[in-house]
């Protein structure tokens, strides 16, 4: 993603605990804190695996609260919508405006500068935005001008998303005891209704070929899980196959660890059922 907003032109100052997540970066200068990048830039994009690490890069000590230049932050996680308008609300009174702007798409189109973003914020803050986030994104949702409008509709996502996944491997586990090849049967899936983008990225690429590498942390599904539940239940929703769906991936990822990748739920499900689904590479595969 970095690449992208580059190569359009703008000038990278980045932050990362982590050093060697700099490295190769090209032509951008490393801070030494988020408040660096914050003292730097007007605008500040903030994407980090945990709603722990958001409060410390965003409100905590050194964080981009404190920064004397930065006019808007752009949140890029997923962390639901009580934690987004708290996070508006705090930078709002320090007189930093916060965009809404999680975005959908994976590994794959991340690299090709092909997601799938949705934005909500205050109109200026989101058109001062807006020429950053069409650098990686291939469409822009607009969903009007309240932070937590982008987290109800990236849940909802995101729930489905994990849904379609372990469904997919139901399905392909009930075909494969049936004595039907995986090969066969997702050639007729993806023909037909039963098709989804699960199956055909993560399932074809990463499960049938058993290198179980989409590059997505099930630590990141707990953490979506979470704040889709919280939604769920602030809005007085029953959501039955949905809570079931988060119920199985909490009890896999107990079993896994947080660390395993997402498509691990199939080895889960495979556990479950005894059925083991034999490696196959399907011509094609998208990523």
């Amino acid at each position: 993603m970095l690449e992208h907003i580059l190569a359009g032109g703008f000038h990278g100052v980045v932050f990362d605990t982590r050093a060697t997540a700099a490295e190769g970066l090209g032509n951008v200068r490393v801070a030494g804190s988020a408040r660096e990048v914050a003292d730097a830039c007007t605008i500040v994009l903030g994407c980090v695996p945990t709603i722990a690490a958001f409060d410390a890069a965003v409100l905590g000590a050194g964080g981009i609260v404190e920064g004397r230049t930065v006019a808007v932050y752009v949140h890029l996680g997923t962390t639901g919508l009580r934690h987004v308008r708290q996070l508006a609300t705090r930078l709002g009174a320090a007189g930093i405006s916060l965009v809404d702007a999680p975005m959908s798409g994976g590994v794959a189109r991340a690299v090709a500068g092909k997601l799938a973003s949705m934005a909500a914020g205050a109109r200026p803050a989101l058109q001062a935005a807006r020429p950053v986030i069409e650098r990686y994104s291939a469409s822009i949702v607009d969903l009007g001008p309240e932070p937590g409008a982008a987290q109800a509709v990236k849940l909802v996502n995101n729930m489905l998303s994990a849904a379609n996944l372990a469904l997919a491997v139901e399905g392909l586990l009930a075909g494969v005891k049936a004595g039907i090849g995986p090969g066969a049967l997702v050639e007729l899936l993806r023909r037909g209704t039963g098709n989804s983008d699960a199956l055909s990225t993560k399932v074809v690429g990463h499960v049938l070929p058993r290198s179980f590498d989409w590059g997505g942390s099930l630590e990141v599904i707990a953490k979506d899980m979470a704040a889709w539940r919280e939604m769920a239940d602030s809005l007085d929703l029953q959501c039955p196959l949905s809570r079931k769906v988060h119920d199985t991936y909490m009890t896999a990822i107990a079993q896994l660890g947080t660390q395993a990748d997402m498509t691990d739920i199939a080895r889960y499900l495979e556990n479950i059922e005894g059925v083991t689904i034999p490696a196959t590479r399907i011509t094609g595969a998208q990523p």
